[in-house]
C-alpha cells in the first residue's frame, strides 16, 4: 500500500503509483505521530521509505517503528544511519560489502543486479542501450 510522506508535483509516475495501488494514502497533511498510527492501524509487515535523506524527508515518522520491519530503498543509496531503520535495499555496485558493513547502520538486502527502476527506458527508448552491451547480464533480466 502506497503511502505518500511528502508533497509531489503531479507527474504522471505518481499519478500512476497511486492509480495502480489497491489503496494509496495521503499523510502529508498529518503530523509524524499521526501517520505513524495510520501506518500502525494497516497492520503492515514492512515498511518501505523510498525517499531517503532527500528534501521534505519525514524520519521522525519511522521513530514510531509503525512496522515490525522498516527498510529504506530508493530515495538515497547510502545508510539512514537511523537505527530504527532495519534494512537497506541496494545492489553491491552503490554499498559494497565492505562498504556497507563498516559505514551502514542497517543490514543489507542486496539486488542481484541494479537497484534503480528501469521506468527511464520508455522515456528514452529512442537511445542506444550500450550500457547493456558492456555488461553480462543473462537476457531477458536486463
Amino acid at each position: 500500500k502506497p503511502y505518500s510522506q511528502k508533497p509531489h508535483a503531479g507527474t504522471a509516475e505518481r499519478r500512476a503509483i497511486a492509480a495502480a495501488a489497491h489503496a494509496f494514502f495521503d499523510l502529508t497533511r498529518l503530523t509524524d505521530a499521526e501517520a505513524a498510527r495510520a501506518i500502525d492501524g494497516l497492520r503492515l509487515h514492512v515498511l518501505v521509505n523510498l525517499v531517503g535523506h532527500t528534501a521534505g524527508a519525514r524520519h521522525a515518522l519511522t521513530h514510531y517503528r509503525p512496522a515490525p520491519v522498516q527498510a529504506s530503498y530508493y530515495g538515497y543509496a547510502g545508510t539512514t544511519a537511523l537505527p530504527q531503520m532495519h534494512y537497506a535495499l541496494l545492489d553491491a555496485a552503490a554499498a559494497p560489502p565492505p562498504l556497507a558493513a563498516a559505514e551502514f547502520t542497517e543490514r543489507m538486502a542486496y539486488f542481484p543486479f541494479s537497484h534503480f527502476v528501469a521506468a527511464h527506458a520508455r522515456r528514452y527508448a529512442h537511445a542506444p542501450h550500450a550500457s547493456r552491451l558492456a555488461h553480462p547480464w543473462p537476457a531477458g533480466e536486463w
